[in-house]
Formats: C-alpha cells, structure tokens, sequence
C-alpha cells in the first residue's frame, strides 16, 4: 500500500505520521509526493509503524509494465535483440542521470588496440 493511502484509510495528517516515526512533517510530505526515498532506518520504523501495510517496495514502481519487464533483461537488451548497434559495433551498458531520471546509454567498448 502506498503511505499516502496508508494516511488517507487512517485520516493521519503528515504531522501526526512524521511524530510516530521520528521525523519531521516536510518529510513525510516529500515521501507522499514521490520526491524522497526513506532511508533505511525510516524505513523499518514506516514498516513497524505501518504493520507492514505499507513496505520498501511501495516507493519503488516502474512506470509501466513494459518499461519494468525491460529492466530485468540484461543490460537492457529485449529479447531476439543484440548487444551491437547498428554498425555491429560492440557496445557496453552505463547509465546517466537525466533530468532527475536514470537512463542506459550505450558507449563502445575499448578494443584494446594500441593508439
């Protein structure tokens, strides 16, 4: 369950959730908005707190199915696709940040060729 649920379906108010796990009420805000990630010692007091209605998993969701599935591949390769671009150039997963967002690129891998 979603802790925004989790404090609609028990009427608590930020402030109120923010005293019971030892935290202050902008917190518990940006954890409701999606805009912060508890941290490990919150997050156990959310899921002691919760009962465990609300868990680490629910504030973590892929945007779609599909995008979900693609991430398990490996290096995010679908499946029936290649490692190589277009050229048939081997290339190598990395990720970047993107405007708050991670997303894989592609870079060539060394050869080991000398120069």
């Amino acid at each position: 369950m979603k802790l925004a649920a989790y404090l609609r379906s028990r009427n608590l108010k930020h402030q109120e959730f923010a005293a019971l796990i030892g935290c202050e009420q902008p917190t518990v805000t940006r954890f409701v908005r999606g805009r912060r990630i508890p941290s490990a010692a919150l997050m156990r007091r959310i899921v002691e707190v919760t009962e465990g209605e609300v868990t680490a998993n629910d504030f973590f969701e892929a945007e779609s199915e599909d995008e979900f599935s693609t991430a398990l591949e490996p290096n995010g390769v679908g499946a029936g696709e290649s490692g190589a671009d277009h050229d048939g150039a081997d290339t190598a997963p990395c990720c970047a940040a993107s405007s708050g967002k991670n997303r894989e690129i592609t870079a060539p891998i060394a050869r080991g060729e000398a120069a």
